[in-house]
């Protein structure tokens, strides 16, 4: 069967709310021919058509690079082009030896120093490279970030970060006091069919988030607390280490939550907090980031200045950084700091730089897929 652009992905709750949000709206419109498929219901490899996108087809443990290039040159006999995108949580993996033999390699964001991928990173990542060698942190089981002398510039674009796709966006309202149920059933839908159910729960999140982000909120906020609430237990030792110092130093200081909660009540709390504590996870992005610009909430995150991504909320008036040596940090003095109208006024430019790139997606989309041509 022919298609203009066949998008083959599995069925995780991220490819069906984040990953392929953008390929799913822009399916609506005509200008776009969009075919999506299963790759653990269809064979890929029956498709034809002008341009194929695997989404993390290839991100499994065990798989060789050898295989992957036969699949790559059999499926290059039915597409003219052929991306790949990887939707990792680290900016700093990227498969070099798959991105070498397609023809665009998306990502989520990439090191604005790209000599940084010019090694192989502890636990691989920037972050937890640098907490092994200042914090002597290792990993019960190492590994190392895939490294290259050659970064393939030409090849690699960012495409969108996980903050485009379904998030609440309100304390009320089903979609987002079911939010995690919706979301868990968008997963299972996708394996049948991207399109039809899972599209139109995409339109709907997308209607809500815009209309959130367009109304007006107050910097004034007599709740200094802020959210904390994230864990450390399910992560490598070197990457749950920065989350470890952090929940060690506020639990014993005023003016921060972090008990863990029903998402119901979870919700609540994002509405009456003033400020969201945002440390890294697998990823240096995480779903609170966008999630205290939705609710009007100041951010507050270890240092992004060495990341390019997009929507990018992580300049310097967007959110306020702290550093990535936990010890030198005084959490009692960003209770006050966060409550400061200099502060205050950064989660207006967040929420205006996120409603943004929100309303100019359908070009960033179609800039991409004519970029491939």
């Amino acid at each position: 069967m022919k298609a203009r652009i066949v998008v083959a992905h599995g069925y995780t709750s991220i490819e069906a709310f984040n990953t392929l949000h953008p390929l799913l709206l822009a399916s609506i419109t005509k200008e776009q021919d969009i075919r999506f498929i299963n790759y653990a219901v269809h064979d890929v490899g029956q498709m034809s058509g002008d341009i194929l996108i695997l989404v993390r087809k290839y991100q499994k443990v065990g798989i060789s690079l050898a295989s992957i290039h036969d699949e790559i040159d059999r499926l290059r006999k039915r597409f003219c082009r052929i991306v790949y995108f990887d939707d990792s949580a680290a900016v700093s993996y990227i498969m070099f030896g798959v991105a070498e033999i397609v023809d665009q390699y998306w990502v989520r964001g990439v090191h604005k120093d790209l000599k940084s991928y010019e090694i192989g990173l502890y636990g691989g990542r920037l972050y937890t490279d640098y907490y092994n060698k200042q914090s002597n942190i290792h990993d019960q089981f190492p590994t190392l970030s895939p490294c290259t002398k050659s970064f393939p510039s030409d090849k690699v674009r960012i495409a969108w970060n996980i903050g485009i796709g379904c998030y609440p966006y309100s304390q009320d309202g089903s979609l987002s006091r079911y939010y995690m149920s919706i979301r868990k059933a968008c997963g299972a839908l996708s394996l049948f069919s991207a399109k039809g159910i899972v599209t139109r729960v995409a339109e709907k999140y997308r209607g809500g988030i815009v209309k959130a982000l367009q109304q007006p909120v107050s910097l004034e906020c007599s709740d200094k607390r802020v959210n904390a609430r994230f864990g450390f237990s399910r992560y490598t030792e070197t990457v749950g280490y920065q989350r470890k110092c952090i929940l060690d130093k506020i639990v014993r200081t005023d003016g921060y939550e972090c008990k863990s909660l029903p998402f119901k009540h979870y919700l609540e709390c994002m509405s009456r907090d003033s400020a969201v504590l945002s440390p890294f996870g697998w990823g240096e992005i995480c779903y609170r980031d966008y999630e205290a610009a939705i609710f009007g909430k100041l951010l507050i995150k270890p240092n992004m200045a060495h990341i390019e991504t997009w929507p990018d909320i992580y300049t310097d008036d967007c959110y306020l950084s702290i550093g990535w040596d936990v010890a030198e940090i005084s959490f009692a003095d960003l209770v006050e700091e966060q409550g400061r109208r200099c502060q205050r006024e950064k989660v207006l430019s967040a929420r205006t730089k996120y409603l943004e790139a929100w309303e100019s997606l359908d070009k960033r989309v179609n800039h991409l897929i004519t970029g491939i041509k």
